[in-house]
């Protein structure tokens, strides 16, 4: 195999075109049987495999810069640059990222998991080469998805400003994680499917005739935006076609100017289950290559409850709205788009836009449900506290991948929105533990008045462990009282208390355990009550320890006497690997509970 000899990008260039052509079959292979077996990004990193590889051929990454926005599309990058033989460990515990790090290597320019960021980051790198009176090519190469993001307007009006040499390159295949939508992808279809443009590309195929092209184009495309920020285009460029690629590379390289160059690709390119779903294997779980049939059952995670269970609410309640950032098939507000299309927007990867624009609605008394995965949520920071808590407006957040996710590492854990959401004004924080309490916090919000907060991780839910609880604002739920020791617990983590419980009552310990529900407003009275029996209390939460649950009631109990250890992420962000290894490693598990439970109950001060 060809393969086997690519230990670094410089063993590219001895390699003849058809060689090439080999190797990016060869790179395929190898990505979809790492990722059906380990999960990950399939369709993305499949439509960048010939485009990766001509970038690497005609650029020396070693010493130039290869910056990638989101960079789920890295994985031919890992393999060419001398990551082959640890590709096996892909998003596995101590294995080799899915996304860029220059921890991991110094061919990853820069660390990248959120999108639109790459442009900002080539105008610091521009300015850098600049100061130090370097000479080397800056590449960013960003997808039109990442185009619906404000950041990456930002970018491209400040570099198209300075007019110093860097290459954009635009990776078009009309999806970000699911369809593109908006403007933005209309005025790139148009490009790539202009009448003028595919009569010229067939009449004039030859070398001679790329020139009169490029001569004419301004005449015959539409008008180009990137001209306006002051880019020199190029484009449309098949993206499977090495010969183009390489040539079209290799003419730019010697340009002193920033240039765009559009590539054209199809997710999923060379599997053809892919192809045809790339939206279902965008960032996949581990299937069979031969059937494409996942090996998990995802008929019972908490997104699963919340979509099918928004379209039913929104069955009898013409006021709801679904709003989401470039997530429907991830956060399921893609029920709701099928079955109410008019009360559904994906505003693509925008989520300030998304956290705004609810805003409005909602104060024209419309109930906005805004779907964003944890991590995302935090670029709209501002929007939250500006658009949303200033009126106290009633937008419904639904948080998905909150807390520790799964296989995605740092730039996805999602521990940190307990904390900024509970120091802002007017907003209800919950966290349900099984599929019932989800459900019942989702009608809870739809009748409240002000922002509400509803975070659930990725995984499943438990259903039906407390039918019996009524559901109210700021009030918990009492499942044993005890003497010795109280736990207090938020979210899904409930159930590994509960297993500590079994442990405690069988060797005679007297220990109650409350599920908040609520880690803004929590219940003060109720859970002071409990804690005052045994003035021992551990508090056990899927996020950061500063400035979480844990700490916010440690620091009411501590007024009246009584002792609080927290559980939880300590001041650092967790690495990739299975939830339920992570959970384990950081102590927010049944072991450690027990442990610090028993040492508490038996400290005689």
């Amino acid at each position: 195999m060809l393969l086997d000899n690519i230990n670094s990008p410089k063993d590219l260039k001895n390699l003849r075109v058809d060689e090439l052509q080999e190797l990016a079959k060869e790179i395929r292979d190898l990505i979809i049987k790492v990722v059906s077996k380990n999960g990950g990004h399939l369709s993305s990193n499949l439509g960048v495999v010939e485009l990766t590889i001509a970038l690497h051929y005609v650029f020396d990454f070693n010493k130039d810069r290869l910056i990638f926005d989101v960079s789920h599309q890295a994985y031919a990058h890992k393999i060419i640059t001398g990551r082959r033989d640890a590709f096996e460990t892909l998003r596995t515990l101590d294995g080799i990222s899915g996304y860029a790090n220059p921890l991991e290597s110094p061919y990853d320019t820069f660390i990248a998991g959120h999108a639109s960021t790459s442009l900002a980051l080539a105008l610091g790198f521009v300015i850098a080469r600049r100061l130090k009176k370097e000479d080397y090519d800056i590449v960013t190469l960003i997808g039109d998805g990442a185009l619906t993001g404000g950041e990456a307007y930002e970018g491209l009006n400040n570099l198209g400003h300075l007019g110093e040499k860097v290459v954009i390159v635009l990776n078009d295949n009309g999806m970000s994680i699911s369809r593109n939508v908006g403007a933005i992808s209309r005025y790139l279809t148009r490009i790539r499917t202009s009448k003028s443009y595919i009569i010229m590309k067939r009449l004039l195929g030859s070398n001679f005739a790329r020139k009169i092209k490029l001569a004419l184009k301004e005449l015959l495309l539409p008008n180009i935006m990137f001209e306006e920020f002051g880019f020199t285009y190029i484009g449309p460029v098949d993206g499977h076609d090495l010969n183009e690629l390489i040539e079209t590379f290799n003419r730019i390289k010697n340009l002193n100017v920033p240039v765009v160059v559009h590539v054209v690709t199809k997710k999923g390119y060379g599997y053809k289950l892919s192809e045809e779903s790339p939206d279902k294997f965008h960032s996949a779980e581990p299937f069979e290559p031969e059937s494409g049939r996942f090996v998990s059952d995802t008929q019972r995670t908490f997104s699963e409850v919340f979509g099918r269970t928004l379209v039913e609410l929104a069955e009898k309640d013409k006021r709801i709205f679904a709003i989401t950032a470039a997530m429907p098939d991830g956060t399921k507000t893609n029920y709701i788009k099928e079955k109410f299309p008019e009360r559904f927007v994906d505003v693509g990867i925008a989520e300030q836009c998304a956290v705004t624009s609810a805003a409005a609605l909602a104060k024209e008394g419309f109930k906005p449900f805004v779907a964003i995965y944890s991590t995302f949520l935090q670029r709209a920071l501002d929007q939250l506290i500006h658009d949303v808590s200033l009126l106290s407006l009633p937008v419904v957040f639904a948080i998905d991948r909150a807390g520790i996710v799964s296989d995605d590492g740092p730039t996805h854990q999602g521990i940190f929105d307990i904390a900024y959401l509970s120091f802002i004004p007017h907003f209800v924080v919950a966290a349900p533990k099984d599929a019932f309490e989800l459900r019942g916090l989702m009608s809870l919000a739809l009748e409240s008045d002000i922002p509400f907060a509803i975070r659930y991780p990725k995984d499943f839910a438990q259903d039906g462990f407390s039918k019996r609880f009524v559901l109210s604002i700021g009030k918990a739920e009492i499942v044993e009282s005890g003497s010795d020791l109280t736990i207090i617990t938020l979210g899904p983590v409930f159930f590994e208390a509960l297993k500590a419980l079994d442990y405690f009552k069988s060797n005679g310990y007297s220990v109650g355990l409350i599920n908040a529900i609520f880690a803004k407003p929590f219940d003060e009275e109720l859970i002071l009550n409990e804690a005052l029996k045994s003035k021992k209390v551990i508090t056990v939460e899927d996020g950061i320890k500063r400035g979480g649950f844990g700490e916010s009631l440690k620091a009411f109990l501590s007024n009246y006497g009584i002792r609080v250890e927290n559980i939880a992420i300590d001041n650092f962000i967790p690495e990739q690997g299975k939830r339920e290894d992570l959970l384990k490693k950081y102590g927010i598990s049944s072991e450690n509970i027990i442990k610090v439970g028993v040492r508490m109950i038996e400290k005689k001060t």
